[in-house]
């Protein structure tokens, strides 16, 4: 389920930073400039996020805090430019998503590493990773041909949906309740 979830949601970021932001960008008339000012925005929260993480991570509710992380890193982040939003909700959207997001990798590792045979760690890991990476290559792709079909804020928001039912997946499915608990 975790496999599944993060491989969908990374399809949907690749499609995000690499065509549907760009073109946004340049489509609301502005320059590399805003990118990169809305990029380092997302990342500089997510950098503080993560830290935070590392500090009070292991005393918060995993499966809450994953959950709830994921619906603030992904769908609003679409719904704002789909709305064109004036330019200070859409960074104060992205350094809330950028801020959560950071609390992601942390309670993926450890639910992984918690589960995982010490001898098969390398094997399922690197497996893990190649998993959730493997519809990278084709975020582009659904970018691209989304906005091609349908226009950009239609892009946007059909984009922005498929995450957000990804981001539902923890409360559907019961294979994410064992998140709280240490397997011995």
């Amino acid at each position: 389920s975790i496999v599944a979830m993060v491989a969908i949601t990374n399809l949907m970021d690749q499609a995000y930073g690499a065509v549907l932001l760009p073109v946004w960008t340049r489509e609301t008339g502005h320059g590399p400039e805003l990118l990169g000012a809305m990029l380092a925005a997302f990342t500089g929260a997510s950098i503080a996020g993560a830290a935070i993480a590392a500090v009070i991570g292991e005393r918060m509710p995993r499966l809450m805090v994953y959950t709830v992380a994921f619906l603030l890193t992904g769908f609003p982040r679409f719904l704002v430019l789909a709305l064109d939003a004036p330019l200070g909700s859409v960074f104060a959207t992205l350094a809330v998503a950028g801020f959560a997001s950071g609390f992601l990798n942390p309670i993926l590792s450890a639910v992984i590493f918690e589960r995982i045979p010490k001898p098969l760690t390398g094997r399922v890991t690197a497996m893990n990773a190649a998993l959730c990476f493997a519809l990278i290559p084709f975020g582009g792709l659904v970018g691209g041909a989304l906005i091609s079909g349908i226009g950009l804020a239609a892009a946007l928001f059909v984009t922005g949906l498929a995450y957000l039912c990804a981001t539902l997946a923890p409360l559907a499915l019961k294979s994410f309740r064992g998140f709280e608990k240490a397997l011995a």
